[in-house]
């Protein structure tokens, strides 16, 4: 799928996750990643990673998400938003 510039996205992806309090070893062997959804305006990407934001204020003002490609499970376009 070919993103433009301020297209609509929910991205699911798998984020690491780290426990700080002791536990047994068969309990450490259970734990999993945490799978995260995003949900923002497509900036651009790289080969390594994808830029959104959640908030644009202005045509130059905006915050923004970095979420590396290789924790992304799946990318789907919402809407196509025309400011």
């Amino acid at each position: 799928m070919k993103l433009k510039k301020d297209d609509l996205i929910i991205i699911k992806w798998e984020d690491i996750i780290q426990y700080d309090d002791w536990i047994a070893e068969n309990k450490a062997s259970e734990k999993a990643l945490v799978s995260c959804l995003t949900v923002g305006f497509y900036l651009n990407e790289t080969k390594r990673w994808i830029r959104l934001s959640d908030t644009i204020c202005s045509d130059t003002d905006r915050n923004v998400t970095v979420i590396p490609k290789g924790c992304i499970l799946k990318i789907r376009r919402i809407d196509r938003i025309k400011r």
